[in-house]
């Protein structure tokens, strides 16, 4: 998160804004209280969690307005450092169907390009959710060229799946 990224608020209310001169966001969330962990390692080595959100507000582009009203997703993630493990691409694609279902389907790669974690997630508002980790057939055609993340890391971006 940059300088120009706010957060404020306490569960299950929050408020995000970015203000800067291209990209703008003002948007008030509200989040359920129906936790999905996708991952959390024994020990508390990793955790990855996130919960359905309804988000409303505005942002600002280019000169143009977009306003926002609809479901939404609230992640979090953590972990200790890890060097021995040789992941190099991991992508989220959330996708919302009706006012209250999302398919969340994520994919991790090894420097080889080899898929190491293939998983589908389908949810509800309501907290009913399902879970494929299983012959789960997620594929991304093409890849953005690499983009420098904040902490000088190198990733890659999905273009198509």
């Amino acid at each position: 998160m940059s300088k120009n990224d706010k957060i404020r608020g306490q569960v299950p209310q929050y408020r995000y804004q970015r203000l800067d001169t291209e990209f703008q966001v003002d948007l008030q969330i509200r989040a359920n209280n129906q936790p999905v962990y996708f991952s959390k390692l024994r020990l508390n080595l990793m955790e990855f969690w996130s919960v359905l959100c309804d988000c409303q507000g505005q942002v600002r582009y280019q000169g143009q307005t977009y306003h926002i009203q609809g479901m939404g997703a609230l992640q979090y993630a953590r972990s200790v450092h890890m060097p021995p493990l040789p992941l190099c691409f991991y992508t989220c694609q959330i996708l919302h169907f009706a006012d209250d279902l999302q398919i969340v389907l994520q994919q991790v790669r090894d420097h080889f390009n080899q898929v190491v974690i293939s998983r589908c997630y389908i949810r509800q508002a309501d907290g009913q959710h399902q879970f494929f980790d299983q012959h789960v057939q997620f594929k991304i055609d093409r890849v953005y060229p690499w983009v420098q993340t904040p902490n000088a890391q190198r990733m890659y971006l999905p273009r198509e799946f």
